[in-house]
This record gives structure tokens, sequence and C-alpha cells, in this order.
């Protein structure tokens, strides 16, 4: 099984709901693995940090949201 594999076969959901009380540092991580998870219903959850007052955070947010959305070839 390749990493990309195990991640989507990880429950992120409890993950997804401590995001809000994470500081930047920490969350900056933590939306690059959710994007990772290619699981979309975590669209919305990661959406709202593209509006984040910290520069970092929208950009992480961003890259997730690509990574979710990215349909290329399985590696």
């Amino acid at each position: 099984m390749t990493l990309l594999g195990a991640a989507r076969k990880v429950e992120w959901d409890p993950f997804a709901n401590v995001l809000p009380t994470l500081d930047d540092a920490i969350l900056d991580y933590a939306l690059s693995i959710l994007g990772c998870s290619k699981n979309r219903k975590f669209i919305k959850v990661i959406e709202p940090y593209l509006h984040s007052p910290t520069e970092n955070i929208r950009q992480a947010a961003a890259e997730a949201l690509e990574e979710i959305n990215y349909n290329g070839e399985e590696y």
C-alpha cells in the first residue's frame, strides 16, 4: 500500500474537527494533511481558511484544495 493509499483509509474527521483550536504553525500542517487525504468532504472545512488573516494559512488552504481536486495519476 502506498502512503497516499494509507492516508485515504485513515478516519480524518476527528482531526478536521479540531482545526479551529490549532495554532497557526500546526494548522499549516493540518491543512496539508487533510489535502493529502484527497477526501472531497473536507473542501468545506478547508475553504474558510482561504480568508485567514495569515498568509501562510491562506497558502496552505489553497494548496490543500488543489491537492484534493488534483486528478492526476495515482503515485
